[in-house]
């Protein structure tokens, strides 16, 4: 069966509900993983990263804004009060996707931990591919094409996440001993990504 618009989505009732509450996670893990990129914009190791990590965190927040969009569709409410205006009980996103970059402020001297970053864009792209996949073969077909869209952008970002793991393992050795304890850290908080 496939849906082609809200009006026939919401005529039953638990098909509404899986895919009100599939929407909302896409949406809120897609948001918090932009808003923790945008923490990095003047900061990143260096100019050509700053550029990079900028467009694929706009990348993102759209992302996130087309799922938002879906959400409105379906009368959940306007989609820049359902990304901005709800309360951190209401948000969907995974808790890992949370962790802060580091210690300090943006202004204020900014501990942040590029290793915590790569990793964490790593793991994310990785389990969005997966999803982006499983959801681009919908029978809700207005994100069956958002799924889709999105999965063309998805590649480029893995592959810059991918660049990075590739050559901080091969560094130095204090890079290494980085990668590998945030993967370890990675590998034990990750699993709310997966509900």
């Amino acid at each position: 069966m496939i849906v082609k618009t809200a009006a026939e989505a919401k005529q039953d009732r638990t098909y509404i509900k899986a895919l009100t509450e599939l929407l909302y996670q896409l949406a809120d893990d897609d948001f918090i993983v932009a808003y923790r990129g945008s923490e990095w914009l003047g900061l990143a190791p260096h100019i050509e990263e700053d550029v990079a990590f900028s467009s694929i965190t706009q990348n993102t927040m759209g992302h996130a804004f087309m799922y938002y969009q879906l959400l409105e569709e379906l009368g959940e409410g306007e989609a820049d009060k359902l990304a901005h205006e709800r309360q951190a009980k209401e948000r969907r996103n995974a808790i890992y996707l949370e962790k802060k970059n580091g210690t300090g402020t943006y202004l204020e001297n900014p501990q942040f931990d590029w290793a915590l970053t790569v990793v964490r864009h790593y793991f994310y792209e990785v389990f969005k591919k997966v999803k982006l996949e499983a959801v681009s073969t919908s029978s809700y077909e207005p994100l069956k094409l958002v799924a889709q869209k999105i999965l063309m952008e998805q590649t480029y970002h893995l592959a810059h996440w991918e660049l990075w793991i590739t050559q901080l393992i091969h560094s130095t050795k204090e890079a290494k001993t980085r990668i590998r304890e945030r993967i370890v850290e990675a590998w034990q908080e990750f699993g709310d990504c997966l509900n």
